[in-house]
């Protein structure tokens, strides 16, 4: 088990998992349009054989000096047992020690999405409004 990092998400072995919770939140109307681009950079968590179980895609905005998460989630079957937290840690890494010009992560969700606001608190992530930030210069 390993974390990887892609310069995008077109063809990348994340691709298929994000896409399918992409689905899944449209058609439980958690979000209004796709959110996920080709060219996302993506952080995921991979077993043997190259079996992503957990990923989050994001985006550089310069101007604001962060990395939005567009989407990010586990495979069906695998949640619950610390693997987008382990995914999530391991792009809080990446941002540090790779991309100083990124102060912080920035994310948000559907307001009726009780399980994605429960995951993002859980993570350190500040509440401000419905969307969530995590300063990468401090230590959580």
């Amino acid at each position: 088990l390993v974390i990887q990092h892609y310069s995008q998400l077109a063809a990348s072995p994340a691709e298929p998992l994000l896409s399918s919770i992409e689905a899944e939140l449209l058609a439980n109307r958690w979000a209004r349009e796709r959110g996920l681009a080709w060219d996302d950079r993506v952080c995921a968590f991979v077993a043997e054989g190259g079996k992503v179980l957990a990923a989050i895609a994001w985006r550089h905005y310069p101007s604001r000096r962060s990395a939005w998460v567009t989407m990010g989630g586990t495979r069906d079957g695998f949640r619950g047992q610390g693997l987008y937290r382990a995914t999530f840690v391991g792009l809080v890494e990446h941002l540090r020690q790779l991309r100083p010009e990124i102060h912080v992560i920035e994310s948000g969700h559907h307001v009726d999405n009780g399980a994605s606001e429960a995951m993002h608190l859980a993570l350190g992530r500040e509440l401000v409004g419905k969307s969530y930030e995590f300063n990468l210069r401090e230590e959580p």
